[in-house]
């Protein structure tokens, strides 16, 4: 621990050094006394602390103040004196005077404790502007927008990718209120939550770009602010409209195909029951002519030959020519049925107990 104790009188560099020891382990404390020994300690290493008197022989504690914070702005410093006025005072805490406390013997255990709070916020502000530089070095790199706008719609800052992503240099530019039109409004959104769109905009050569847009309401300092992330999504729609016309393209190709194949197995079947019908009156025709010999021969039997044939011939031959009969009708039927194919059939209702009453169904 570096501590400067500025002051004129000895004891008092003493009483003060004594008082820090006993709240710092290890303290090493420089102690000025004259411009000289105070130049050396500005070219010298930084301090943690600087404790100075007002009223000083060769300077004043207001002049001290001022070059300790040009030299080491970030050194915290109290101000431990018995001669200055309210009004210095104020005047030195407007320039980064940390603490100022009045000379007594009561006051030096204040002054241990101003020294260890004074420290903690130098540290606390330290390691507050460390996270600001990272932040600021993450906001830089980020290839995703950053940004902040009040409710009215007014974007208050930005990082370097929401520029470049928007192909504004500038907040100032027209374009940028293409999208602040789309900024939510604090009746849209809820606080702490996250609202989540897809945007379709045009950048200046008119080209559309689509972006995901996500926005949250926070407080900052007790007034409302939008906090936003925009990501360039217009590569992803594009892919997607590609699939999607490859997808649709597939689909009409497949459905053309199974028509092509619907058609080929239609005319096959077309073609199937031609040669069926072919067939079928062929068959019938063929069979005819044959039948009919055969039952005119069993006629003849009858007719000529019943007195030369015995009970059970004439009974042979009219089993003839009742199957001959029966088998003629069937050919018939064949005939008629296959006809029914090549005709447009009308339907119409049938009232069945009418047909089994009057004896059609039996």
């Amino acid at each position: 621990m570096q501590i400067l104790v500025a002051d004129d009188n000895a004891n008092q560099r003493l009483f003060i050094i004594r008082e820090l020891e006993k709240e710092f382990s290890g303290l090493q404390a420089q102690e000025i006394f004259d411009e000289e020994t105070f130049e050396q300690a500005l070219s010298g290493d930084r301090f943690d602390l600087a404790i100075i008197d007002y009223q000083l022989l060769w300077s004043n504690g207001l002049d001290l103040l001022h070059r300790l914070k040009q030299q080491f702005p970030e050194c915290p410093v109290i101000m431990f004196t018995d001669t200055a006025s309210q009004e210095i005072a104020v005047e030195a805490m407007k320039a980064g005077l940390d603490d100022y406390i009045l000379k007594s013997s009561k006051n030096y255990i204040r002054l241990r404790a101003a020294a260890r709070a004074a420290i903690e916020r130098a540290e606390a502000r330290q390691r507050a502007a460390l996270l600001e530089v990272r932040f600021q070095s993450l906001l830089q790199q980020l290839s995703i927008g950053v940004f902040r706008a009040t409710l009215n719609r007014r974007l208050i800052e930005v990082n370097p990718a929401f520029l470049q992503l928007l192909q504004i240099d500038s907040l100032t530019d027209e374009y940028v209120n293409q999208f602040t039109q789309h900024l939510s409004q604090s009746a849209e959104i809820a606080f702490n939550q996250k609202r989540e769109r897809e945007l379709q905009l045009a950048d200046k050569t008119g080209n559309p770009i689509w972006i995901r847009l996500t926005e949250a309401l926070n407080s900052v300092n007790g007034e409302m602010v939008i906090d936003g992330l925009v990501d360039d999504i217009t590569e992803l729609k594009q892919y997607a409209n590609r699939l999607q016309t490859i997808q649709e393209e597939e689909r009409q190709r497949y459905t053309h195909q199974l028509e092509q194949e619907v058609s080929r197995r239609t005319q096959e079947l077309e073609e199937a029951n031609h040669d069926l019908e072919s067939f079928a009156y062929s068959v019938s025709h063929d069979l005819r002519e044959p039948l009919r010999a055969v039952r005119g021969y069993a006629q003849i039997l009858l007719e000529d030959f019943a007195d030369q044939l015995a009970v059970t011939g004439q009974e042979y031959a009219v089993r003839i020519r009742e199957n001959a009969d029966q088998l003629e009708q069937m050919l018939q039927g064949l005939l008629s049925y296959n006809r029914l194919s090549r005709i447009q059939l009308a339907l119409q209702p049938v009232d069945l107990n009418n047909l089994v009453n009057d004896g059609s169904i039996t």
